[in-house]
């Protein structure tokens, strides 16, 4: 049940030139209408110097973050999409259905969630057209019960406050669950969470949460706009040198950018290197965060400092304020490991 291409629009990433708008046409001149004679310019006008005009404030970058998903991810989701269309009719049509596709991309993805929690975020999504009515209750409304394409679905499921997936999640992304941090190994695999923070500010982003799938129209709405100053990072050795960190692409509500690192006994170095323009010639943050493991005392945690990299260009600096740290370009950061809940 593999669905046409057309219906993966919220793969698509945007294109520059794309949706521009047509050109206005100029409007005719009349020619029977003679040019007016432009007015005279009193003297101590024309003698006045013009005011240095102001640059324009930069616009916010466009958030496209939620149509953003890792190719890896894309191909696991329509692929367990199909597996658990228990019925065949190339749609998710009963909850449970929907259970089943949801509980079995909690345990591939190792998302920090147990049976009630997976309940609880299905039961919210709201009656299926297979579903049974309950005794004693009158026949739903045409148009009200959802039946979900694979869009529909991928949508409602990577929805900050449903799920909590990990847009950037690669092949191969595990977490070291039974073991523990040691001397000899300090940083395990996983999931990271934090902030990052400098002259009495963090580091924060915003995020759409929550909301539901509208029945008639397959899209999310009642969604609400919120501010975030958790910090994530995903750390995976490279699979050619421990010593290095798997490099991923991800992108958030200010741009896309890319996370890297090394490993250095029980030193770390994690990079955060924005291309929101997508034109590597030109300089945006580039957050450098050089830490450490905390010990045996809170060995799942790493601390310490972090510096804006390209804060010597001026944009790159000034790009900062849309992370929350405006005019911080260095400052203090800490990372925990977070243990999924069996």
């Amino acid at each position: 049940m593999k669905l046409p291409a057309e219906k993966f629009i919220i793969f698509s990433k945007d294109k520059k030139g794309e949706d521009a708008p047509e050109p206005v046409a100029q409007a005719k001149k009349t020619p029977d209408a003679p040019a007016a004679a432009p007015a005279a310019a009193p003297a101590a006008a024309a003698a006045a110097p013009k005011a240095a005009a102001k640059p324009a404030a930069a616009a916010a970058p466009e958030d496209k973050s939620l149509s953003y998903l890792s190719d890896d991810l894309k191909i696991l989701m329509e692929d367990y999409f199909n597996r658990y269309d228990l019925d065949g009719s190339r749609s998710i049509n009963s909850s449970e259905e929907l259970k089943q596709l949801c509980t079995n991309l909690v345990v591939k993805l190792d998302l920090n969630m147990d049976v009630s929690d997976i309940d609880t975020v299905v039961g919210q999504a709201g009656a299926f057209q297979d579903d049974p009515v309950p005794a004693g209750q009158a026949e739903p409304a045409a148009g009200t019960l959802n039946e979900w394409t694979l869009e529909a679905f991928v949508e409602w499921f990577c929805q900050k406050g449903h799920f909590d997936v990990d847009r950037t999640w690669a092949n191969g992304d595990i977490s070291d669950e039974d073991e523990e941090p040691t001397t000899d190994r300090p940083f395990l695999t996983g999931t990271y969470l934090g902030e990052i923070s400098g002259g009495g500010k963090k580091y924060t982003i915003k995020q759409m949460v929550g909301g539901k799938v509208d029945p008639k129209t397959k899209r999310m709405t009642g969604a609400k706009m919120e501010q975030s100053s958790q910090f994530m990072f995903k750390l995976r050795p490279d699979v050619n040198d421990e010593t290095k960190m798997h490099k991923r692409p991800g992108c958030d509500s200010v741009g896309y950018y890319s996370t890297s690192g090394s490993i250095d006994g029980d030193n770390i170095t994690i990079i955060v290197e924005y291309d929101v323009d997508g034109n590597s010639d030109t300089k945006e943050p580039k957050l450098v965060l050089t830490g450490k493991w905390a010990g045996e005392g809170d060995k799942y945690k790493i601390v310490g400092t972090w510096k804006n990299e390209n804060a010597d260009d001026s944009k790159a600096a000034e790009g900062m304020k849309w992370i929350g740290l405006e005019g911080v370009q260095e400052g203090d950061f800490f990372l925990e490991k977070r243990i999924r809940v069996e």
